[in-house]
């Protein structure tokens, strides 16, 4: 009797195993990804960030990503100061660029250039030709396109960093 016990806990264990590794695959290679609208308004009923945030002049621009063949979406907060360093906030998987709102404040208080990534297949950043989400195995040369955009932009002799979640 007792080894039909211990057979059973065992399958019923190994059961619980196999689901849960079914659940996490799906959950890892087919994600839900939000929209820029649900972001935005997630944040706002949330907290986050506030109108303000929003109202600010915002510069809406498309990098071009050779890697994925396909351009880069981003918001972009220039500021006048002499100098200043560029902050690339990028979010995190099934989210666009209002997730990292939150996180600009102190940066743009410093005077700091902003600017919030959306990534490929997210938000307004088609998937191009490569497969989303990859973990940032591709993603990080999206995010090289998106750094050497804002040293043209903003000048080579300014600290960039960069900022995820």
């Amino acid at each position: 009797m007792l080894p039909w016990i211990i057979l059973s806990l065992f399958g019923a264990w190994l059961l619980v195993v196999i689901g849960i590794g079914i659940r996490s695959y799906v959950l890892m290679f087919s994600p839900q990804f939000q929209d820029l609208e649900y972001c935005r308004t997630w944040g706002l009923e949330h907290d986050e960030f506030d109108q303000a945030m929003l109202d600010l002049p915002w510069e809406l621009v498309r990098i071009h990503s050779s890697y994925r063949d396909a351009p880069v979406a981003a918001m972009v907060l220039g500021t006048s100061k002499e100098n200043a360093g560029t902050a690339v906030f990028v979010h995190g998987i099934t989210w666009t660029r209002y997730g990292m709102l939150k996180y600009m404040g102190p940066f743009i208080d410093r005077g700091w250039n902003v600017v919030a990534v959306d990534l490929p297949g997210h938000g307004d950043s088609p998937r191009g030709n490569r497969s989303v989400p990859a973990y940032g195995y591709h993603e990080k040369y999206d995010i090289d396109a998106v750094v050497d955009w804002v040293r043209n932009r903003f000048g080579t002799n300014r600290p960039v960093i960069l900022v995820g979640e």
